[in-house]
């Protein structure tokens, strides 16, 4: 009696797509290779673990809606931006993270503050960290609708459990109370990416409160890596025939 082969629907069954997708492959490769049954059950199950590592990374680096596909490893030093070769180094690490340092990104506009704090998120997404991108105003106003919805509380639940978080462009108008408050439940807990056109000794200037004021700089700052990026902006150079991409 001949033998079905049903090994493809039940690799589906079993979800082990990523051996039904390589094990054509694997098995063209081991008619010129002496591979033993264990060593080649061994290359099927690697492929297998490969597989789920680059769908979870696909799953995060989607859930995190970054802008802007970006990458520490490709910045552009070429370009005076004040970027620290040895710390970029160390940020690819995921460290950062690990050590639960906020990240501090401050400059004018244009100057690719935004890119950089995506590259950051990326390298988080890689090292495996849940990471969520949301310029500032656009979540407060996010937790504006959720609370008019019943649903603040399963939002900053959400915001708090990620292990990065990045905040884009704060500083550009000033924080209604409820805000204020937002932002101090979100300040602690995670890792931060913060960028700003804004000193730190103008924060006051967008947080009224100075109760809260000094509560959510020392939340932020205190266990910060600060990044003071200078230059000309790339919006500018557009128009001047220069680079057209933030480093």
């Amino acid at each position: 009696m001949a033998l079905i082969d049903t090994t493809a629907e039940l690799l589906s069954e079993l979800k082990l797509h990523g051996l039904r997708e390589a094990l054509p492959r694997r098995l063209e490769e081991l008619h010129g290779q002496h591979w033993s049954p264990s060593e080649f059950l061994n290359l099927c199950l690697e492929d297998e673990r490969l597989h789920r590592q680059n769908a979870r990374l696909a799953r995060r680096l989607r859930e995190a809606s970054f802008p802007m596909p970006a990458s520490l490893e490709n910045l552009d030093f070429t370009v005076p931006r004040q970027l620290d070769r040895s710390l970029i180094r160390e940020f690819q690490s995921g460290d950062f993270v690990r050590q639960g340092k906020n990240i501090l990104i401050a400059g004018p506009t244009g100057v690719g503050k935004t890119h950089f704090a995506c590259a950051l998120g990326q390298t988080a997404c890689r090292q495996g960290f849940s990471t969520l991108f949301f310029p500032i105003n656009r979540l407060l106003e996010k937790f504006s609708l959720a609370r008019t919805q019943g649903r603040s509380l399963h939002l900053l639940k959400k915001l708090t459990t990620v292990s990065v978080l990045i905040l884009d462009d704060f500083g550009l108008r000033a924080l209604t109370p409820q805000h204020m408050q937002d932002m101090y439940d979100l300040a602690d807990g995670r890792v931060e990416s913060l960028t700003t056109q804004l000193p730190e000794e103008n924060w006051s200037e967008v947080l009224p409160d100075p109760i809260l004021c000094d509560a959510i700089t020392d939340r932020i700052v205190q266990k910060a890596i600060r990044l003071e990026m200078t230059g000309e902006s790339y919006r500018k150079k557009r128009f001047k025939g220069g680079h057209t991409d933030p480093p």
